[in-house]
């Protein structure tokens, strides 16, 4: 267990930080930084990741957790059920639940999602 004592403006703030003992084989990684870790391997690999990622952003490049609009996605859905696939087929085939493809209501989709369904229909309808 790990007592911080934090300074801030005129009082100070003293929390206790507790973690779950690391495995002898623990490399820093962003997912255990996500996670909890705040070990200095585990803080580099994130703050790596957020350079990358704030360098993509800076040059304009899509990232695949984007959201992007959605109707060209719904169109090739579409595509692909009256081709003859159900909802749960096209769901199975792309590694995703059922109900991530209902997404009607919403007008905005992720890009992995997207890239997903329209490599599908390309190979499938083409």
């Amino acid at each position: 267990m790990l007592t911080v004592r934090v300074r801030r403006l005129d009082s100070t703030l003293t929390r206790t930080l507790s973690s779950p003992p690391m495995p002898v084989e623990h490399v820093g990684s962003r997912a255990s930084y996500q996670a909890g870790c705040r070990c200095l391997p585990c803080r580099a690999a994130s703050a790596a990741y957020m350079t990358r990622y704030r360098g993509a952003r800076a040059r304009g490049r899509r990232l695949l957790g984007q959201l992007v609009d959605a109707t060209p996605t719904m169109w090739r859905l579409r595509r692909l059920v009256r081709a003859g696939l159900t909802y749960a087929d096209i769901a199975r085939r792309l590694g995703l639940r059922t109900a991530a493809l209902h997404f009607a209501r919403r007008q905005r989709v992720r890009l992995s999602t997207a890239c997903r369904v329209h490599r599908l229909a390309r190979t499938l309808l083409e």
